[in-house]
């Protein structure tokens, strides 16, 4: 690989090879992030974690909520609804 200088001048340079960096799957996620994990509004998350169907810590002022929270809120609402699959 060659590197042009200011001075125009071509400079051979060794690529260095970049590792691609290790996807990171969050435990937490924002009340918009999983609205949109279990495809529902704003209004009816807040209702979810109000009536105690879906699970959130606060850190600091914000809340979270834990990824296994959502695959358990799905598993009440099917068992309550006897929508199971």
């Amino acid at each position: 690989m060659t590197t042009k200088l200011f001075s125009g001048q071509e400079v051979e340079t060794k690529a260095k090879a970049l590792d691609p960096a290790p996807a990171i799957n969050p435990l937490l996620l924002t009340p918009e992030e999983a609205g949109a994990a279990l495809n529902v509004g704003r209004t009816r998350l807040y209702e979810l974690l109000r009536d105690g169907a879906l699970q959130s810590v606060t850190i600091g002022r914000s809340r979270r909520i834990p990824v296994r929270a959502i695959d358990e809120c799905v598993d009440l609402l099917c068992s309550t609804t006897g929508n199971r699959q």
